[in-house]
């Protein structure tokens, strides 16, 4: 190798490697200082598009788990307003058969009847006032639409239907509730003659005066009116469609008189308007103010009113059911979208989080390399001073 003065070579290739493993020593310090492998795209291009598609992942799952609880509280809400609603359900069904005793006179019934009505407002409010975020729960029927998922695909998301409690079943006219009387208090009838009997009397709490009963060996029948008020008229006719199926199937077996009695008597009273259809309340009432929603003023009014209540209390126990089983799925929706978002991370993980144990490892080769770098290009800087014995 020749021995030359202007152009150190040794120098340059000493300055070369000081400046690789300064470089590579200052990659470790930015490693160690933020703790990720991946600071730019220049450290991995590959790795850090791949990291920010699990990103994406991750940051939607993470909404996406926080729109499910969302689920999960609609849901809460809307199963603890019907609970309370199902308590003064089961307590105003407890008034009415109560009410139904025979021990009890009207007066008395007058006084229970205060408590229903107190109770009926209640349950009005709740249905009328519950509601998520503006969302009516239990006095609006719509679908609300969850996104429980990281993409936008329609398999990612959950429907929750609310329900419309909200109906005219809850206030009755005068017509249907003198109707569903004389229908309650045929039911009730454990044989024919029974039924009938319990009949003439329920029609006697609104035709007060003027009726006859004669009873023949087979046949039952009253008379003595020809028309008055709605309510009369009604529990009239109801009556009379139960007499006219029980003397038609006189001399027969008492099971089938009995089912035609209850057919008749059901098939009129549903002509008034007090059905089983539909997705009210009996025990709702638009006005939170009105009365007499679930009437008990009198014996078979009370007997009537526990069949309501009965159907309000089967409706409510069947849409607890429902939000109780949507809460359970949302529940699950979090737990699994929480463990694939953690099986993401981790794989992002190793992609773009820095080996602590691997990153000091590397710094110290590299401080030692550099401290050595800088003691040998001092020495290559002095070799063309060998070229200065030669002059002497």
């Amino acid at each position: 190798m020749p021995l030359i003065i202007n152009t150190n070579v040794l120098a340059q290739t000493v300055q070369q490697n000081l400046a690789r493993s300064s470089g590579t020593l200052a990659q470790s310090l930015q490693r160690l200082s933020s703790g990720l492998r991946i600071n730019s795209a220049k450290d991995d291009a590959a790795g850090m598009a791949i990291a920010e598609g699990l990103s994406t992942i991750i940051r939607g799952g993470n909404q996406a788990v926080r729109n499910a609880n969302d689920g999960i509280s609609l849901s809460q809400v809307a199963e603890s307003a019907l609970g309370q609603i199902s308590g003064n359900l089961q307590r105003i069904r407890e008034i009415a058969i109560q009410a139904a005793n025979g021990s009890m006179v009207d007066s008395n019934r007058s006084q229970l009847q205060k408590e229903v009505d107190q109770l009926t407002q209640e349950i009005s409010r709740t249905v009328q006032t519950t509601d998520f975020n503006g969302s009516r729960l239990l006095s609006g029927a719509s679908t609300l639409t969850f996104q429980v998922g990281y993409s936008g695909s329609g398999d990612n998301r959950i429907q929750v239907s609310t329900t419309d409690l909200a109906q005219s079943l809850g206030s009755p006219s005068p017509a249907a509730k003198a109707s569903s009387a004389i229908l309650g208090a045929v039911q009730g009838g454990s044989s024919p003659l029974a039924a009938i009997t319990a009949a003439d009397q329920a029609l006697r709490k609104f035709v007060t005066s003027g009726l006859t009963t004669t009873v023949g060996s087979n046949t039952y029948n009253v008379s003595g009116f020809t028309s008055g008020s709605p309510a009369q008229n009604a529990a009239w006719a109801t009556y009379q469609a139960a007499e006219a199926a029980y003397n038609a199937n006189a001399g027969a077996k008492p099971a089938v008189v009995l089912a035609a009695v209850n057919n008749a008597a059901a098939n009129a009273a549903a002509g008034y308007g007090w059905v089983g259809a539909g997705t009210g309340l009996y025990s709702y009432y638009q006005s939170m103010t009105a009365t007499g929603t679930i009437n008990i003023t009198n014996q078979a009014l009370a007997a009537a009113a526990v069949g309501s209540v009965d159907a309000d209390i089967a409706k409510i126990a069947n849409l607890r059911a429902t939000f109780g089983s949507v809460q359970n799925r949302f529940e699950a929706v979090v737990a699994n979208v929480q463990a694939y978002v953690e099986n993401t991370s981790a794989a992002r993980s190793r992609i773009t989080d820095a080996d602590f144990a691997e990153e000091t490892a590397r710094l110290t080769r590299n401080q030692i390399l550099q401290q050595a770098g800088t003691a040998v290009l001092g020495q290559a800087n002095t070799a063309p001073t060998t070229a200065l014995r030669l002059l002497r």
